[in-house]
């Protein structure tokens, strides 16, 4: 591990740590302590640092800085100063500094929950002490990872020249912008020159004598470290006082060689090599700048020589960006279009490396997230590897999207190691001993002096930040949130007394006070404060500042008490002897929500070698057909196109959609007409209809389906060869009821997914799960075998082949199989799993019965292009449509009039829509009214002369937005075979009785769109003016909308849930949610009415797998009290962190038939925030309604069954 100089400064423009002087510092760097700390005389420039060189007034014409091959033999790249420098200096450019929080931890827990070695890393090998970055309390192991002079810099031990000055500013964001936590606040990491410089010399940092000693396997045994340098001038020196006159004498030489010959047993073999090996070697080293220069005589280079072999590294310099809230990298000088802007040396990693994942006791995965390294990693979706560049400020290069970004990326040619392009992944992680890969960031037009420098980050990147900053939120309860770092800036030290102006509980006070030796305590038992010997802020102590004394009419000294002991109290501490950290986790770089996303590094950068993510979808390569399905008279189905290994998510998530009361809307419909003798076939829906328990909808209302599009309606199911099983969907809170006019016109259920239960070929048939129970209420299907039917069969045929050992040829076999095919005794669904005839008995034994049913379930890749369209064209991201919610992209560029995607529909009657409510449910003679209309129908198609709708189901097309001026697709009827084109020409009610789809549309491009292109479609004038009238009119939010919030949000914020005896105290300001938990079984020895939660029999919540997959589970329950692993008291402001408190409920579970019972340790992830019934958005009756609209060319004659009106 890289070490520090204990004479290390943290001196910084904005903070130091102690004002007197310390032993070991130079009186500049005492002086600059004494300038922050008050001191007004003309060295201070108004509290500014007289001793920092600045930036060069305007901008430099020439580079400054070079990477070039360092003067240590086999070193690699090393950096030069192309300018002379002076003790003192801060070598420009300052640098970003970015810690890695518990990696070991973390490795250890995925390597045990998930069975999954972690590859070593390279990056070990450049770690930092996190006390040069100030950062040790941040967390429980903390390392530093200092690019720019802490990792491209080489280090001499005996020619150190440059020393690490640590950070001179830290970020001070607050927690209201979703930027926060997505950089490192350790900002202008520093490195100062320990001697004058001569331009052209290579800069040398200290990595400490131990990181060498560490690596003899590397630098062999004998290498010398700085004091064999220091004993080698000693004796040298010694010599040349000895000898008298010419040290080249027959005396000189003959004394060193006895030094050499005579004392080398003496001799340490590290001293023995840093001694001169000859004697006229000895001459000119103890004449000239001694042992260690001898080492490097190239050490000083010419700046020609710079110029032609070196590459500029100091065209960037950080500034602050305003927009952001946090630095950029500017350009120093012209650099012209072509031109290289800044070399960028990388260190490989694995994503594996970054990854971190919290478990509660019970190994319960609860967040899954990435170190803050990932933020300034390059990647790619195909490969699991990663890449660090770590030359100086290329990480302070922020995005810009499109026409805005200036430079590009590529792979350098002078790069070290260039057959590593050609290594596998695997091998690349391999070679974590050093780095050899390089990219150069280049002007892709000309970049002016004090320009921004941005990259385009690629879609990926662009995609994941919309949906960061769509799903935001500030952490709980800490809007006011002041950084740590905001006390240290402040001109004066807030007091106990000063009330609530004093740090919260989540900045730690820290002292340099003589803790061990105190001295003797005043009469009032106060120590006098004296300096410390070391600044490390490891000599720190927690403590409170009590109070203040005037020292003059500028300058306060403060009383300060030792946390640890109440005793020991010291006066007349000065400003520079306090400072002030986050509590371990509580800083925003350890929050949960804190954006984490590589940039993209280009498809053209990524070789097939490297691409060793199974699988990885081919943006170039449909992945996703519909198809004819391979199941007879099935109609289409959906069929991957790639590979699918078990547990690995099929396609993009998307819509639930709800549906409230349809059997009670039905009924209160004719009763409004006074029919009671109801005769109506079944809408067409009710065969797509979901469980809502799957969809976590359950809850909605007394009675509810859920409708789920793509996968959930377009695939088939087999009961024997269900590869596909839904995922629930997440309740999400895009729009707010009090500010959005979209609430309530969208559903809140998105990114329902569904994932393969087993390994699936390319070209196989996607088979989803509808149940048993779903084929036995279906009597028009026939007798179709269910899931215990194929099974049976399977050992019916093994049976079978034992008795006849194996020979099918034989009469026997032949007798004995038509018994069997005919026996009564036979279940007729199990007679028919069954292969009827002999010729497939064999690969049945092989792959089951249920594949025997369906053979050509597997289709050639030829064959889907060519008989199939293609599903995965788009997929769902946060709209760039102010409040539109989500929006569907293109996932790859679609040429004018090619289909962006195919729309088969499902047809529904205006009179589905409508929902009612009576004063009686159960009595048909009630009052009954209109009481709005189902959320369905802003997803339908129609047309205002008719009452027939079309709902399409194919994935991700109800997530395309309205755009009327910037439409870039449009409809069109497919010309399909599976289009029943004659449906044209029937009547809506003549369709009412089909019970199957069988109209298909198509969304085309109306010109060519771009990749990552949003798909906009012009829902009409009639829905374009029903919109802008509602948003004028009727969009209304009162109050108690502005107040509102939704179960998602509650969940979102993984808050604490507040207790009953709280709630009676302290109420949340809404009833429109209830906490539900999640037990694994009901407990039956419950008792409604028991009002003494003391009688009731008690439980320990146990986990039981697959508790969490639906809402049947799920339980009304109350909060009875929370238990918190809290020491410290710091539980509160780590609730955000990726390292909380343990949080444990007692609860009431409400159990609807077995009664009440007491639960004991439940999680927080046990206990859900749901909607009450009738609460959440989509029972804004008031919210907008209006299906899009079907262009005229569309409808045919026979469809127009309602009169225009004029």
């Amino acid at each position: 591990m890289k070490g520090r100089s204990t004479s290390s400064v943290y001196c910084s423009l904005s903070f130091v740590l102690v004002l007197s002087t310390i032993p070991g510092q130079s009186e500049h760097q005492t002086q600059r302590r004494q300038c922050k700390a008050g001191n007004d005389d003309d060295t201070c420039d108004n509290g500014h640092d007289p001793f920092v060189r600045k930036p060069l007034d305007g901008f430099p014409a020439r580079c400054g800085l070079y990477m070039a091959e360092s003067s240590i033999p086999h070193a690699g790249w090393g950096m030069y100063t192309a300018q002379d420098l002076f003790e003192g200096d801060a070598i420009q450019p300052l640098d970003v500094s970015i810690p890695v929080f518990d990696l070991e931890h973390h490795q250890n827990v995925i390597s045990n929950k998930f069975k999954r070695e972690v590859p070593e890393w390279l990056m070990g090998q450049y770690y930092w002490n996190a006390d040069v970055i100030y950062a040790q309390f941040d967390a429980i192991d903390v390392k530093g990872i200092l690019p720019g002079f802490g990792m491209l810099a080489n280090s001499h031990v005996g020619l150190v020249n440059a020393e690490n000055g640590g950070n001179r500013d830290r970020l001070a964001l607050g927690r209201e912008t979703p930027h926060v936590g997505a950089s490192s606040h350790y900002q202008d990491l520093t490195f100062t020159v320990l001697d004058d410089l001569p331009a052209g010399h290579e800069i040398f940092v200290e990595y400490g004598d131990e990181w060498f000693e560490d690596r003899s396997h590397v630098f062999g045994d004998d290498l010398p470290l700085s004091h064999h340098f220091e004993s080698a001038d000693t004796i040298l020196a010694q010599w040349k006082e000895v000898v008298p006159g010419d040290l080249e004498s027959s005396l000189g030489t003959d004394l060193y060689n006895l030094i050499l010959d005579g004392l080398g047993h003496f001799l340490s073999p590290r001293l023995r090599r840093a001694l001169p090996q000859t004697a006229s070697d000895a001459v000119s080293q103890a004449n000239g700048q001694g042992t260690a220069y001898a080492t490097v005589p190239n050490v000083v280079r010419d700046i020609d020589w710079l110029e032609e072999n070196g590459m500029c590294l100091d065209n960037l310099a950080p500034r602050e960006n305003v927009d952001a809230g946090n630095k950029g990298a500017f350009a120093t000088r012209f650099l012209s279009r072509g031109s290289l802007v800044a070399p960028a040396p990388v260190i490989q990693l694995s994503r594996q490396h970054l990854e971190m994942i919290l478990v509660d006791a019970y190994d319960e995965v609860l967040w899954q997230g990435h170190q803050l390294l990932l933020n300034y990693c390059y990647g790619h979706a195909g490969s699991s590897l990663l890449f660090f560049p770590y030359s100086p400020a290329t990480n302070l290069i922020n995005h810009g999207s499109g026409e805005r970004a200036n430079v590009g990326v590529r792979w350098s040619d002078r790069m070290s190691n260039p057959e590593m392009l050609q290594w596998t992944a695997d091998e690349i992680l391999e070679s974590n001993e050093k780095a050899g890969l390089m990219m150069e960031f280049y002007a892709l037009r000309d970049i002016q002096p004090g320009e921004e420098i941005l990259l385009d980050y690629g879609d990926e990147w662009q995609d994941a930040w919309d949906r960061h900053v769509n799903d935001w939120r500030p952490p709980i309860y800490e809007t006011d949130y002041t950084p740590a770092y905001t006390f240290d800036r402040h001109d004066e030290i807030y007091t106990l007394e000063d009330g609530d102006l004093y740090p919260p509980p989540y900045v730690q006070v820290r002292c340099y006070v003589n803790e061990d030796e105190p001295g003797v305590p005043d009469e009032d038992g106060w120590y006098q404060w004296t300096p410390v010997e070391n600044e490390d802020l490891s000599y720190t102590v927690p403590c409170t500042v009590l109070s203040s004394d005037a020292v003059n009419d500028k300058e306060k000294a403060y009383r300060v008490q030792v946390n640890a002991n109440e005793n020991l109290k010291f006066k007349a501490a000065p400003w520079s002897s306090i400072t002030f950290i986050d509590v371990s986790y509580t800083g925003n770089q350890h929050l949960r929500q804190g954006f984490r996303h590589e940039i993209k590094l280009p498809d053209a950068m990524v070789p097939d070698c490297w691409r060793d993510i199974e699988n990885p979808p081919d943006n170039e390569l449909c992945n996703l057909f519909m198809a004819e399905s391979a199941i007879p008279n099935a109609g289409l189905g959906m069929f991957t196109a790639r590979r699918l290994d078990k547990g690995e998510l099929i396609s993009s998530g998307d819509v639930v959609l709800q549906i409230e009361d349809a059997d009670l809307n039905k009924n209160l419909r004719f009763w409004r007409q006074g029919i009671t003798d109801i005769d109506e076939p079944p809408w067409l829906l009710e065969n797509y209809f979901w469980n809502p328990s799957n969809t976590f909808g359950s809850f909605e209302a007394h009675d509810v389906e859920s409708i789920v599009p793509g996968l959930g309606m377009l695939a088939n199911s087999h009961p024997g060869l269900v590869n596909s099983k839904m995922l629930p969907s997440s309740a999400t809170a895009d729009l707010h009821r009090g500010l959005d006019p979209g609430a309530g016109a969208s559903t809140h259920y998105h990114n329902v997914r569904f994932r393969a239960t087993d390994k699936i070929e390319a070209g196989t048939e996607l088979f989803v799960k509808y149940g048993d129970s779903w084929f036995e209420e279906r009597e028009d299907l026939g007798p179709i075998p269910l899931s215990d039917d194929y099974q049976r069969a399977d050992r019916t045929v093994k049976r079978f082949w034992k008795i006849i050992d194996g020979n099918t040829t034989r009469e026997l076999a032949r007798d004995l199989w038509d018994f069997i095919l005919q026996a009564s005794s036979i279940p007729m669904r199990h007679n028919i799993a069954l292969p009827q005839s002999l010729e497939n008995i064999e690969s049945i034994l092989n792959k089951g019965s249920a594949y025997y049913s369906v053979p050509d379930r597997i289709k050639s890749i030829g064959w889907l292009e060519e008989n199939g369209r293609c599903l995965d064209n788009i997929r769902p991201s946060q709209s760039k449509l102010r409040q539109a919610g989500k929006g569907a992209f293109a996932t790859r560029a679609i040429p004018k009039g090619k289909i962006i995607a195919p729309m088969p529909v499902a047809h529904v009657r205006r009179h589905h829509m409508d929902i009612f409510d009576s004063d009686d449910h159960s009595d048909p003679s009630a009052n009954v009214w209109s009481d709005g209309t189902q959320v369905l129908m802003n997803y339908c198609y129609g047309h205002p002369n008719s009452t027939l709708l079309l709902f399409p189901y194919s994935p991700v097309v109800n997530y395309v937005n309205h755009n009327a001026t910037s439409a870039n697709a449009e409809l069109r009827w497919s010309k399909l075979p599976n289009h029943l084109e004659s449906w044209l020409e029937r009547t809506p009610d003549s369709l009412d009785s089909e019970e199957h789809a069988g109209l298909i549309m198509e969304l085309t491009a109306t010109r060519d769109i771009s990749a990552g292109e949003e798909i906009y479609l012009d829902y009409g004038t009639s829905w374009d003016e029903a919109w802008a009238d509602y948003v004028a009119n009727k969009f209304r939010p009162t109050g108690e909308d502005l107040l509102y919030r939704s179960s998602a949000d509650l969940n979102r914020r993984v808050e604490w849930i507040k207790t009953r005896s709280e709630l009676e105290t302290e109420p949340y300001y809404f009833e429109s949610a209830f906490t539900a938990c999640f037990v694994g079984r009901s407990q039956r020895t419950g008792n409604h009415d028991e009002a003494d939660d003391s009688k009731l029999q008690q439980f320990l919540w146990t986990p039981v797998v697959g508790m969490y997959d639906d809402t049947y589970n799920a339980y009304p329950c109350t909060v009875l009290e929370r238990t918190v692993n809290d020491v410290e008291g710091y539980a509160p402001h780590r609730r955000d962190s990726v390292w909380p408190m343990e949080v444990t409920y007692k609860i009431r579970l409400h159990q609807q038939n077995e009664g009440d019972v007491i639960m004991t340790q439940v999680p927080r992830r046990a206990i859900q925030f749901f909607d009450r019934a009738y609460q959440s958005d989509l029972f804004i009756r008031s919210a907008f309604r209006h299906e899009i609209h079907l262009p005229d060319a569309m409808v045919p004659p026979a469809w127009r069954d309602l009169i225009e009106l004029v």
